[in-house]
């Protein structure tokens, strides 16, 4: 990080950090620049022209995007010189610009709207025909292009070209004739494009699931994190009364910067839409209880009639921190019973050598140190997405080394340093390499790849490693450990460890990991040695001819779900399951930091959802817990290292992409 100096903007002494654009530093002060091509996660244009400033000492106006910060500084925004001229180059973007504000998407979020009235340009000068350009032109799953509106800000451009290294995107012709267009009729094929939505600064490019549905003041808005991945983006999701129009990104620099994948974003149909199991069924009755209180006294009942110690619990990958303590407290106040959670025997193992050891990443600041970057085991733009935007991030603006291990195809064929295909087995060689290099050892190369990738590796600059889940097989697992134990005993250390679990809260439950607790690879097992005579299953089972079998003979069979088709044949109890955009709570993300959920809307009736109706069979079956998910924290928290002690102290991101451009209803 660049040392912080002074300048003066406006007659205001602004602290900032030498070498950052002069008009990001403005915006962080809270003195307002118009702009249009410059975008704090993008970069820098300079061909809008529109943040023109005045700096002593200059003779002529500057772009404050393109103007380094440097010590001393006098900045005048708002001079007689600088307005006029910023009036000037709006009065050109208006030129042909569609007078359709009223019906248009962004009206309400307009950068170009309110800057346009900010300067009073009340009154068009232009006496010809206005250009005019193909409209509602469906470009891709998600995004609509309106080619009139666009002012070739050439934001969407610069992200596709950078970000997603697909160049679907570009500007053709020159002059009066540029325009967007994607080359040769394609659609765009990233997973990303719901960020070319919030990034426009006018409604050139808007969201298909949006799209009239609603205006932003007629809309409220609920801080929360995305649950798609265990990244845990954090989010904003905007409702108008209990229905959810569409999510955004908050800026996290921690988690997700700016952006949200498109999996994430688009969740909302598949998970809240439809027809949702809102109270409990038990098939073969016909009807459900009348009453909360009458549902959790039945069930307590069908419960206690299970042989101590051979009732299961199963959580689904998506319960909350406090969702999951509940679940531990009945499971032991219960018959004895177990809880089986979705992480790997490999995940648990490395996961807690890694919480001893002092190469556990701290993420993203070890990220932002390191010259080099390895990814193991991984395509992030399946698992992990949005970490694909940060290190194409990193490769651009860093000129940050990328080196894969994996798959044939690792998605950065066009910016990596090195790529390794190593899969199953030949992953414990590749194990046993790194181990060598960390020791000072030569490792010899057996082809062209390898030729490339352990030089890169070999060097004492600090490396950051991604090290997924999925290749934390048996054969692999005593070779890292090995490998980390190395790392760890270097002298100076250079490894940075981040593990990247695939369940969206499997951190947190492996925060709160107990001997009552075994991974989900352990059921199947422990059912086939008759060990499981009761279930309790939270989310989907799976359906093979094994299983079945085993179903059709428990004495209990019980299952939440979110619709009533997703329940198994054989479950004698259907009870209603939330999504993350309905819940209260917390998750623990892969990286280790805990962020807030908040409900954004209700499909279950009062009394149902499961962190409620687990409190009331608690308190039937002896294991009381609170109702409320702040209570749940505070009694989770007490034990566990790192977390905050109360809900209320958990850090998060109030900022959103409106901040930096007054996008918001005035």
């Amino acid at each position: 990080m660049s040392p912080k100096v002074n300048l003066k903007i406006d007659g205001k002494v602004v602290q900032a950090e030498a070498g950052s654009p002069l008009l990001q530093a403005s915006l962080d002060a809270g003195i307002e620049i118009p702009h249009f091509c410059y975008h704090p996660g993008i970069g820098v244009e300079g061909s809008c022209r529109l943040c023109l400033v005045d700096i002593k000492g200059m003779p002529k106006m500057q772009t404050s995007c393109t103007v380094p910060v440097k010590e001393g500084l006098d900045v005048n925004t708002q001079s007689d010189a600088v307005k006029k001229a910023r009036k000037g180059v709006l009065e050109f973007f208006l030129l042909h610009h569609p007078l359709d504000c009223p019906f248009c998407d962004k009206g309400g979020e307009c950068p170009l709207q309110n800057f346009t009235l900010d300067s009073g340009q009340f009154a068009s000068r232009f006496e010809f025909q206005k250009t005019h350009r193909p409209k509602h032109q469906i470009i891709g799953d998600h995004i609509i292009l309106d080619k009139e509106r666009c002012i070739l800000c050439n934001r969407c451009v610069r992200f596709s070209r950078d970000f997603t290294g697909r160049e679907e995107l570009q500007i053709r012709n020159r002059g009066a004739g540029s325009e967007i267009f994607v080359p040769e009729n394609a659609q765009l094929t990233n997973g990303f494009t719901g960020n070319l939505a919030d990034i426009c600064p006018v409604g050139a490019l808007t969201a298909r699931e949006f799209r009239f549905k609603a205006r932003p003041w007629e809309m409220k808005t609920v801080d929360t994190v995305c649950g798609e991945c265990s990244l845990g983006c954090s989010a904003q999701v905007w409702r108008k009364e209990d229905k959810i129009f569409r999510m955004t990104p908050r800026i996290e620099p921690a988690v997700n910067e700016w952006w949200l994948c498109d999996r994430g974003r688009f969740s909302l149909d598949p998970l809240v839409g439809g027809e949702r199991l809102q109270q409990p069924l038990i098939p073969g009755n016909g009807s459900a209880p009348q009453t909360v209180e009458e549902t959790a006294r039945l069930l307590a009942q069908e419960i206690r009639r299970v042989p101590e110690g051979s009732l299961a619990w199963i959580v689904d990958s998506s319960v909350t921190n406090e969702e999951f303590y509940q679940v531990k407290s009945l499971a032991k106040a219960a018959l004895n019973g177990r809880v089986f959670a979705p992480v790997s025997r490999g995940g648990i193992e490395i996961w807690e050598t890694l919480r001893k050891s002092s190469v556990r990443a701290d993420f993203p600041a070890s990220l932002d140190r390191a010259p080099t970057v390895l990814i193991l085991g991984e395509r992030l733009e399946n698992d992990h997405p949005v970490l694909v935007l940060r290190l194409r991030r990193q490769v651009h603006f860093h000129r940050t080394q990328m080196v894969t291990i994996g798959g044939e195809n690792m998605g950065f064929d066009d910016i990596e340093a090195g790529h390794l295909t190593a899969e199953g087995e030949r992953l414990e060689r590749v194990f046993h390499a790194l181990d060598r290099i960390e020791k000072g050892e030569t490792v010899p190369a057996k082809n062209k790849a390898e030729e490339i990738v352990w030089p890169i590796l070999s060097t004492d600059q600090p490396l950051f490693v991604f090290l997924s889940e999925h290749v934390l097989s048996d054969p692999n697992i005593a070779a890292v450990k090995k490998w980390l134990s190395s790392a760890a005993q270097r002298s100076p250390r250079r490894i940075s460890v981040a593990l990247l679990l695939s369940a969206s809260n499997a951190h947190g439950m492996l925060d709160q990991w107990s001997d009552r607790v075994r991974p989900f690879s352990d059921l199947e097992e422990e059912i086939q040695r008759g060990k499981v005579q009761g279930l309790l299953w939270m989310g989907r089972t799976p359906s093979t001819p094994i299983f079945d079998e085993y179903a059709r003979g428990m004495r209990l069979f019980g299952q939440w779900v979110t619709r009533s088709g997703e329940a198994h044949p054989e479950a004698k109890w259907i009870l209603p399951l939330d999504t993350f955009y309905e819940k209260r709570g917390t998750y623990t993300n892969t990286f280790g930091r805990v962020q807030r959920l908040r409900r954004s809307t209700r499909r279950i009736a009062p009394g149902y959802e499961p962190l409620t109706f687990l409190s009331a069979l608690s308190a039937l079956l002896g294991a009381a817990t609170p109702k409320e998910a702040g209570a749940v924290y505070e009694d989770l928290a007490q034990d566990l290292t790192g977390y905050p002690k109360k809900v209320t102290e958990i850090p998060e991101s109030t900022r959103t992409y409106a901040h930096y451009e007054r996008a918001v209803w005035r």
